[in-house]
């Protein structure tokens, strides 16, 4: 009989230590402080590089916006002549219509 109670004893005790070792690979290990820490720091650097990364690529685009602002200016400039070219030719057609009606008359 004391063969038997030790027997299953032993037996009951390698189902726990199965069931341990079970419960010890099954269940969720959680971070420590350490690792919460730096995943933290390593956000706030990428949130920090992203920012620097935006404010370069909005420099860049404010310099490029004001190089065409400063072209569309230049071209209006250009432009304002070449309306009174047009205008002189129209006048100038108008007149030499004018003037070769009057040459028949």
């Amino acid at each position: 009989k004391i063969d038997m109670a030790l027997s299953e004893a032993q037996r009951l005790e390698a189902i726990e230590d199965e069931d341990e070792k079970e419960a010890a690979n099954s269940a969720p290990t959680s971070p420590t402080s350490k690792q919460l820490v730096a995943d933290l720091e390593s956000g706030v650097e990428t949130d920090e590089s992203k920012v620097d990364q935006l404010y370069d690529k909005l420099s860049s685009l404010a310099g490029t916006a004001e190089g065409i602002d400063g072209l569309r200016r230049e071209l209006e400039e250009r432009a304002r002549p070449l309306a009174d070219l047009e205008r002189f030719c129209i006048e100038l057609q108008t007149l030499e219509a004018s003037t070769a009606q009057a040459c028949t008359m």
